[in-house]
């Protein structure tokens, strides 16, 4: 009796999975940002700084519009959808959760207002994202970075690379001043 209850709760758990809807819980956080704005860099710092204060299941991509017609095209249908005001239409570093959205960066309380909004677009069954939808009806090349891209350390091959010929150009001076003398 007891390897008949077994197996059959093995095929249900096994049954069970494939049946099951998959959800995902993940939402992204969009940041158009320019490296010609100081407001978006403050904000990048923050978010490097900060990074371990990214809730989990929350992305956050940043979008370089700066000399970019990809994703300068991009925010300008994103701003048009989301029915911005002409005033604040090319206003960054700007911010966009599903279909809310933050303007500017003032200081770490606009950060913490969109992780508080992609924190409840996380439990929110209508959840959309415009960000994606524009980009795959545009049919435009996602181009984004990460934290981790934008921030990257020099790999240590390169440092020792670049130690390598400084070392090499200080000693050649080293040895024509010191053969220079000799004669």
């Amino acid at each position: 009796m007891k390897k008949i209850i077994i197996s059959i709760i093995t095929i249900m758990l096994l049954i069970l999975p494939i049946n099951a809807k998959a959800e995902s819980n993940e939402v992204t956080i969009y940041m158009f940002r320019s490296t010609q704005c100081n407001h978006c860099e403050d904000a990048l710092e923050y978010l490097n700084e900060n990074k371990d204060s990214i809730p989990e299941g929350v992305k956050l991509k940043t979008y370089q519009v700066y000399q970019n017609s990809n994703n300068i095209k991009l925010l300008e249908q994103i701003q048009k959808d989301l029915n911005f005001e002409e005033k604040d239409i090319g206003s960054i570093p700007l911010f966009i959760i599903g279909e809310e959205y933050i303007f500017g960066y003032s200081g770490p309380a606009d950060i913490k207002k969109a992780f508080n909004l992609a924190e409840e677009a996380k439990n929110d069954s209508e959840y959309k994202d415009i960000v994606k939808e524009t980009i795959s009806k545009l049919s435009l090349k996602d181009d984004y970075m990460m934290l981790d891209e934008i921030f990257s350390e020099p790999s240590k091959v390169a440092t020792m690379i670049v130690f390598g010929i400084f070392g090499a150009i200080v000693l050649g001076f080293g040895a024509m001043i010191i053969f220079s003398r000799k004669n």
